[in-house]
C-alpha cells in the first residue's frame, strides 16, 4: 500500500512538472515568439534544469505542441467497428473521437493560449495539421471495417474529414467563446450544423450494422 502510494505521487509530480514545461513553453513562446525562446528559458521559467526538461521533451517544440489528445480506447474503437453506439454514422463518430473525455476541466486560459501559439507559428500549426491528417487517416480506417470495406475509399476518407472540421470548428468556438460552457456542447452543436447542411434528412446516415463475424483489427 505504501509503495503504491509513493509510486501515485511520483506520478502527480511528474505530471505537474510536464504541464509546467507546456505552459512555460506557450507563454514564453506568445511574448517572444518561436525562434526568442529557448530550451534554456523554458526550464528557467518552470522551475527546472534543462536537463529535466529532456526528460520530458526532446526539443522545445514537443513542449509547445503538448499532449496531442488521441482517439477513443480500442473497446471505442471495436464497438464503433460493430456499428455502435447509435448506429447513425457522424454522432458514432464524434462519439468516437470526442476530446473532451480528456480536455474538460482543462484551464481554458491554457487552451487560448494553445490557440495563440498556433495561430501565431506556421511551423507549429503544420505540426498539428500533420497530427490531424494521421488521425483522419485513422478514422478513415474505422469507417471502412464498419462498412465491411478492406481499405478506405473516397466516401470513407470525405466522412473522416468532415469528423476532422466537426472538431476543429467546436474547439475554435470553445476556445473563443470563454463563457464556461462544456466543450461537448460546441461539438454536439457543431455536429448538429453538419448533418442538417450536408444532407437533407440525417436518417440517410444511418447504416446497415454489419455482419456479427465481422471482426475489428
Amino acid at each position: 500500500m505504501q509503495v503504491d502510494a509513493v509510486e501515485g505521487l511520483r506520478t502527480t509530480k511528474k505530471r505537474a512538472t510536464r504541464t509546467q514545461l507546456i505552459t512555460a513553453a506557450r507563454r514564453l513562446t506568445v511574448e517572444h515568439g518561436l525562434d526568442g525562446v529557448t530550451v534554456e528559458m523554458i526550464a528557467a521559467e518552470a522551475g527546472v534544469s534543462v536537463r529535466t526538461f529532456h526528460n520530458y521533451f526532446p526539443t522545445k517544440d514537443d513542449a509547445l505542441v503538448g499532449d496531442q489528445p488521441e482517439l477513443g480506447d480500442e473497446e471505442a474503437a471495436r464497438r464503433f467497428v460493430a456499428g455502435g453506439p447509435t448506429g447513425v454514422l457522424l454522432p458514432d463518430l464524434v462519439d468516437l473521437v470526442d476530446p473532451s473525455r480528456t480536455i474538460d476541466g482543462t484551464d481554458p486560459s491554457e487552451l487560448r493560449l494553445v490557440h495563440t501559439v498556433l495561430l501565431a507559428e506556421p511551423r507549429l500549426l503544420a505540426r498539428q495539421l500533420a497530427h490531424a491528417m494521421a488521425q483522419e487517416d485513422r478514422i478513415a480506417g474505422l469507417i471502412a471495417q464498419r462498412r465491411g470495406r478492406t481499405a478506405p475509399d473516397a466516401a470513407c476518407r470525405t466522412v473522416a474529414a468532415v469528423v476532422g472540421a466537426v472538431l476543429r470548428a467546436a474547439f475554435t468556438e470553445w476556445v473563443t467563446a470563454d463563457d464556461g460552457s462544456p466543450l461537448r456542447s460546441h461539438l454536439d452543436a457543431c455536429l448538429a450544423v453538419a448533418m442538417t447542411e450536408l444532407g437533407p434528412d440525417p436518417a440517410a446516415l444511418r447504416e446497415p450494422r454489419p455482419s456479427a463475424d465481422l471482426e475489428y483489427s
